[in-house]
């Protein structure tokens, strides 16, 4: 994450649950009993005590896929999302800042404050996925990018 970036809000929906991520706080809420449900539901991750600045649950899909989630610090996790397991997922370079991440079923997409664009691969075969592998943006050569939105 950005030094001095606002923290927001992030809300994170697939077809069965809604995830809900509010700055500063340990916990992420969810709605696992349909996305019309009624109430909300504190949901805590296994491991160590973080404070979440975003989730993306786009990776999430009948019951099966990951949950994403950024932390206040910049630290990116990633797993199952349905068992509550997240675990650290090493950023693509050292002394990276992320940007902006973004998933979908079977990929993650992330975004460096200095524009470089990177895709987790082995996201199928392992909640966490095996390696980042860099996107050349010659194509664009002079756009900057400061957000990404990846769809199913």
């Amino acid at each position: 994450m950005a030094a001095g970036a606002a923290l927001r809000p992030s809300l994170a929906v697939e077809a069965d649950a809604a995830w809900f991520a509010e700055p500063g706080i340990m916990n992420v809420m969810t709605n696992r009993r349909g996305v019309l449900g009624v109430r909300w539901e504190q949901f805590t991750p296994r491991g160590p005590e973080v404070a979440w600045a975003e989730v993306h649950a786009g990776g999430l899909y009948r019951r099966r896929g990951q949950l994403w989630a950024l932390s206040a610090k910049g630290q990116l996790y990633g797993g199952g999302g349905h068992d509550g397991d997240l675990q650290v997922v090493p950023l693509p370079e050292r002394g990276c800042h992320v940007q902006s991440v973004s998933a979908a079923p079977g990929t993650l997409w992330l975004l460096t404050t200095n524009g470089r664009l990177f895709v987790r691969e082995g996201v199928e075969q392992s909640a966490r996925g095996t390696a980042w592998v860099q996107l050349d943006l010659m194509q664009i050569d002079g756009c900057r990018l400061t957000q990404l939105s990846v769809g199913a």
